[in-house]
């Protein structure tokens, strides 16, 4: 029976409070980043990446061999784990000056970013212009790292989280938290705590996910049954939030069999 010591509002605080702790210092990723133009694309990261990932260190060794061509290739779609966040991070504050050679459309990652800034600040100033972010995919994907479910990044498109949450909650009674909202073709999210059965066929809860505006918990969601149905999964919709919610057709959730929340172990 699959148990955890984390709710995903947790690991939303670790990435947008706590920030991942890297060589310069705590730096908060915050930032919604997709592989789809259209969603948010990533094409600063795109030209960054794109450059960063051949430049070698003192060793002779590329970011790429550092790091991993599937890991690099991962994080380019916001899908990338927090601890290689942190290993392009490190590389690019230790090899700053040779980011001269890393061109943008309005000039050099040196220039533009490290020169004048902190480290820091300077990472936290690319997070901000979409160099490095997390979607929504990776947002699930690392709160099953974040929580030891998953020892590494499984590559999951939406549609196929139904092989990791697999059992349906077709009614409202049986929503329960930790369960995962499922957009069909557009979005995933988790249900973060359930507040009240408000009536057979509502409910209320907190959701966290990474969408526009970047990972957040939205409280105070209401869920309701329609009688809509997606590929024999009943539609819920979704209404209030706050802050609002960012993608506001209706969803259908599944549930992983046994996973729950526990309180943290007491220390002896």
């Amino acid at each position: 029976m699959p148990i955890v010591y984390a709710l995903p509002y947790h690991f939303t605080d670790y990435l947008t409070k706590t920030g991942l702790g890297c060589m310069a210092g705590a730096v908060k990723l915050n930032q919604y980043l997709s592989q789809s133009p259209q969603n948010g694309g990533n094409d600063n990261s795109k030209q960054l990446v794109g450059q960063l990932r051949w430049m070698k260190d003192s060793r002779g060794k590329t970011l790429n061999e550092l790091v991993g061509p599937t890991a690099v290739d991962v994080l380019l779609k916001g899908q990338g784990e927090p601890a290689h966040f942190i290993q392009v991070w490190d590389f690019m504050c230790e090899y700053q000056e040779k980011l001269t050679g890393v061109k943008l459309k309005n000039g050099n990652v040196y220039d533009r970013y490290f020169k004048e800034n902190k480290d820091a600040n300077a990472l936290k100033f690319m997070v901000r212009d979409k160099f490095f972010g997390v979607d929504c995919i990776g947002f699930v994907a690392n709160y099953l790292i974040y929580v030891g479910l998953w020892d590494k990044y499984r590559g999951y498109e939406i549609d196929q989280w139904t092989q990791v949450f697999p059992q349906n909650v077709n009614k409202a009674e049986d929503v329960k938290s930790l369960n995962l909202l499922i957009w069909p073709g557009k979005h995933v999210a988790l249900i973060d705590w359930l507040w009240d059965w408000v009536s057979d066929t509502e409910v209320k809860v907190d959701i966290c996910q990474s969408s526009s505006g970047g990972p957040q918990a939205n409280a105070g969601v209401y869920l309701t049954q329609t009688n809509a149905w997606h590929s024999g999964h009943r539609l819920f919709k979704l209404s209030g939030g706050s802050p609002p919610l960012p993608v506001k057709s209706d969803a259908f959730i599944m549930s992983m069999p046994g996973l729950h929340y526990e309180n943290p172990p007491m220390e002896a």
